[in-house]
């Protein structure tokens, strides 16, 4: 009976889905530039675009119910055309005037946020809106066939947003970046809106010739302009009953759920694959599949009543049985299991590896076992849930935006919850565990709501969740385990909403280091006289600067570039250091008690020293405070967000807040990263080691001697065990000019819309 236009609407909405995390992914990076980097601003970012799209929800299901199916596919493809005019003009939007012009100023977090929910409110209703009326753009013969056809559109939309994950994040940006990516998004839906059109067009064709298939048995039909439309006989007022509230209750709970043990898999797994620029891209990609593989097998089961309410409980119990078994299996095999020695060493490790081995297990195995299995039941528990509740024809589409909506206001609880709540108080283990155990109490609910007898699955079910709860480890084996570490000895953390500050100790010959991690990456190491480098790079360019008294270092570490550009500090009038992780100071500042390194604490507490717990660029951006020298610790170029400190934009606001004479300096990352920096200054000084911009030329023999002589007096690096002045003339020997006079454009650099090197083009 409906053979062919369902399967071609299903086709278009993968599109749809598509495109939309494609957004995703690329408006929270511009809208980042607005905000700054931090746990708040993301939240805030994400729960706008929740926002919008719930109220898209409860908008499309009012109107869904009102309209026939011509309408309702008429108000796709409008949809599907205003998602892809908004994405035209939005890096103009959002880029250019948001956040290069300052168009909207804010002042506090509920000004950003009602900005944040403004600039994205059209298209992520319109994104929510799809979904009721294509819900009832096609009327099947009775509700449970209608409901499996609800799991089928959410199916191949989330299928769509996974694809759009992966392809946005490995592959689109990376060969055409930002904005040319952004015109994907907007040509695929136009061609939704395009295929949209086809349908209704040949629909009306069908039905001129009777075999109009987008009609199922037991629609009332009227005639309008060739086009056989169903007309809903509904109720204008919704009908809240007992049943329909409790179910909206269930989905906001599993909203909560859903998004809050997302964030742990996704803090957890982004520590143990020791992130870079696709890791997001990868691990939402693998969520999303899950879940859309799990909707899809829900719906093509055609389960009775009484069963889709028990594999429904089941399903649910499963998520948090699976989850708690899951992280005690990982944990337990890192100990005691031969075969998973793999990991652990990949763990423990300073750099990421990527053999083609390591990249099987890391972002293959190890996601699918920790994500795959609860991910697909939640999608089954989606299906089962339309057939259970859809039971009135005439609200369908209010009734799937009604619950999608309960479903929004319960994520974004969980979202906030966790973030500021979880992570910065609880800690990730605890909060695993509170989780998992506020689950067993839903579990217990939803029986009651189910059936009044067989409490012995209930005890079987609770029994399980509570006692893998409670053999979950503390937080401090929890992560010591997950850095790949055997002894309680070696392992120094600290955690809250901004990330995983660790330090993992190990000898080196008779010296016992200290290597500092951010989020799993190896950093730098202490003692400061194992890790010259940094050093190195903080002190060269304050040693080349006539007179440095205002000076700002982007990124502490393990505070060797801090202590480079404290070479002269006795000269200096303040140094500012702005750090995104803010216990980084407290981890280090707790390891160096235990090891009795007085340098660290002096760095820590020094009175010249004034620490900015938040995005540097973003507070040089929001600051006019001008400085005579600006300073970025040395940041991987692959790591996610570090193209925003490698760009041509970010080099330009080093510039405008740099005093006559001043220098930007950086990490010679890449080659690409010099080619940028001569695009923006006039002169680019530098060696393999360092780079540094100035718009006036630097007199290197010009009181050296002087400085060098001042240098050997420094009470920092004589508590360090550091020599200033054979770090700086060793570098100085391989120092050189790459530039003479002003160059205005390069063929090959970084920008904010394309950062090359972060997606290793």
């Amino acid at each position: 009976m409906i053979k062919t236009h369902p399967n071609r609407l299903l086709f278009i909405y993968f599109g749809s889905g598509f495109a939309a995390l494609l957004y995703q992914i690329i408006w929270q990076r511009w809208l980042v530039f607005y905000t700054g980097m931090s746990t708040e601003s993301v939240s805030l970012i994400v729960s706008a675009f929740m926002a919008g799209l719930g109220l898209g929800y409860l908008w499309g299901g009012w109107v869904a119910d009102r309209a026939t199916q011509r309408q309702n596919l008429r108000y796709f493809v409008l949809a599907e055309v205003g998602i892809g005019l908004f994405a035209l003009v939005s890096k103009y939007f959002i880029y250019d005037y948001l956040y290069q012009q300052s168009g909207l100023q804010t002042s506090s977090l509920g000004q950003t946020y009602l900005v944040l929910f403004g600039v994205l409110l059209l298209p992520t209703c319109l994104m929510g809106f799809s979904l009721p009326v294509l819900s009832k753009a096609i009327v099947w013969e009775n509700v449970a066939e209608q409901a499996r056809y609800i799991g089928r559109l959410y199916f191949i939309n989330t299928l769509g947003a996974a694809f759009g994950a992966w392809i946005t994040g490995v592959w689109l940006v990376r060969q055409l970046g930002f904005e040319h990516s952004v015109w994907v998004g907007a040509i695929v839906n136009f061609a939704c809106a395009v295929g949209g059109y086809w349908v209704l067009n040949r629909g009306q064709r069908d039905n001129v010739e009777g075999t109009n298939p987008l009609l199922g048995g037991g629609a009332a039909e009227s005639r309008d302009e060739g086009w056989v439309q169903t007309v809903n006989h509904q109720r204008e007022n919704f009908t809240w009953t007992p049943t329909f509230i409790a179910w909206a209750g269930q989905y906001a709970w599993s909203g909560f759920a859903a998004i809050s043990l997302e964030l742990i898999w996704f803090r957890v797994l982004e520590l143990m694959v020791k992130s870079v620029s696709v890791t997001f891209a990868i691990l939402l990609g693998i969520y999303l599949s899950g879940l859309a593989l799990g909707t899809y097998t829900g719906a093509r089961w055609r389960p009775s009543v009484a069963q889709a309410k028990a594999w429904f409980w089941w399903g649910q119990a499963g998520i948090y049985i699976y989850t708690a078994l899951s992280f005690l299996l990982l944990l337990f095999g890192l100990q005691h299991f031969s075969f998973l020695e793999i990991i652990r060493a990949y763990l423990e490790r300073y750099e990421p590896t990527w053999s083609f081995q390591s990249r099987l297990v890391i972002y293959g195995a190890l996601p699918l076992f920790l994500l795959w299995l609860p991910t697909f039941l939640m999608g089954v528990s989606f299906s089962l849930s339309q057939v259970l509740v859809q039971d009135s024809p005439d609200e369908v589409g209010r009734r799937v935006g009604w619950l999608q909506f309960a479903n929004i206001v319960g994520s974004t609880f969980g979202a906030w919850t966790v973030a500021f709540v979880g992570f910065e108080t609880l800690g990730t283990a605890t909060t695993l565990k509170v989780v998992l155990l506020l689950g067993g109490v839903y579990l217990l609910v939803l029986h009651r709501a189910f059936w009044q007898n067989q409490w012995g699955r209930v005890a079987i079910a609770l029994t399980l969740v509570t006692g893998l709860t409670l053999l979950l480890p503390s937080n401090f084996r929890f992560w010591r385990v997950f850095n790949g570490l055997k002894e309680d000895s070696q392992f120094f953390y600290d955690e809250d909403r901004t990330g995983l500050s660790v330090i993992k100790t190990h000898q080196n010959g008779s010296e016992t280091e200290g290597i500092v991690f951010a989020n799993g990456l190896g950093q730098s190491k202490l003692p400061f006289y194992t890790d010259p480098v940094h050093v190195a790079l903080g002190l060269i360019p304050t040693v080349l600067h006539p007179a440095p008294k205002q000076l700002a270092v982007i990124g502490l570490g393990s505070g060797g570039t801090l202590l480079g550009v404290c070479g002269r500090i006795n000269e200096a009038q303040r140094i500012d250091c702005f750090e995104l992780m803010a216990n980084q100071g407290k981890v280090l500042e707790t390891y160096a008690q235990k090891a009795d390194m007085k340098v660290v604490g002096a760095l820590l507490h020094h009175p010249r020293i004034y620490f900015h717990w938040r995005d540097g660029r973003y507070a040089l951006r929001s600051n006019p405070q001008r400085y005579d020298l600006i300073e970025a610790d040395a940041l991987r170029p692959t790591s996610a967000y570090a193209g925003n400190l490698y760009s041509k934009a970010y080099f330009q606001l080093l510039q405008s807040r740099l005093n006559a004479g001043g220098f930007a300096v950086s990490w010679h990352a890449t080659e690409r990263t010099r080619l940028t920096m001569m695009s923006v200054f006039r002169y680019v000084y530098g060696n393999e080691l360092i780079l540094i911009g100035t718009d006036q030329p630097i007199d290197f023999q010009k009181s050296i001697d002087q400085k060098l002589s001042a240098l050997e007096q420094n009470t920092l690096f004589k508590a360090a065990k550091i020599d200033p002045v054979s770090v700086v003339k060793k570098e100085l020997k391989t120092f050189q000019t790459y530039q003479a006079g002003h160059v205005s454009s390069q063929p090959d650099f970084n920008t904010d819309l394309f950062p090359k090197d972060e997606f290793a083009y």
